[in-house]
């Protein structure tokens, strides 16, 4: 869908691409904190595991 005029392309665009790289930012955060939440710690990170 495209439109054929923009209006106030000065502000439309700026704001559109802010508030693009701020969803994608959000979306990145959001999928990386459930593929850690799945992936289960090895014994060697564990706080438990601590050798001397």
């Amino acid at each position: 869908m495209t439109a054929k005029q923009v209006h106030n392309p000065g502000v439309n665009v700026g704001r559109s691409s802010l508030i693009g790289t701020a969803l994608s930012a959000v979306l990145y955060v959001l999928v990386t904190t459930a593929v850690a939440g799945l992936v289960e710690p090895s014994r060697d990170t564990r706080p438990d595991a601590v050798r001397y």
